[in-house]
C-alpha cells in the first residue's frame, strides 16, 4: 500500500476516471478594459487546475497500466502447463 498515493489510487477502476481539462480564462483575450487583478487571479486558478489535471492523468495512467498488467498475469495463470 502506498501511503503517499492520492485517495483511491490503488483501488480498481471500472474505466477511466474523469480528468477534466482546464480552460483558460476568457479575460486574457478580452479588451484591455478588463480588471487586471481579477484576471490575474483567474489565470492563477487556471494554472492550478492545469496541474491538478496533469496529476489526475498521471494517477489514472498508472492505475490503467497496473490493471493491464494484472490482466496479463491472470491470463498467464490460466495458460495450460505445456504452453508455459
Amino acid at each position: 500500500m502506498n501511503l503517499f498515493a492520492p485517495p483511491g489510487a490503488n483501488e480498481p477502476s471500472s474505466g477511466f476516471n474523469l480528468c477534466v481539462a482546464a480552460q483558460p480564462p476568457d479575460c486574457v483575450d478580452a479588451p484591455a478594459k478588463s480588471d487586471y487583478e481579477n484576471c490575474e487571479r483567474r489565470v492563477r486558478a487556471y494554472l492550478a487546475n492545469v496541474f491538478r489535471y496533469r496529476e489526475c492523468l498521471e494517477v489514472e495512467t498508472e492505475r490503467q497500466v497496473r490493471r493491464a498488467n494484472d490482466t496479463l498475469d491472470k491470463l498467464k495463470r490460466k495458460q495450460p502447463m505445456e504452453r508455459q
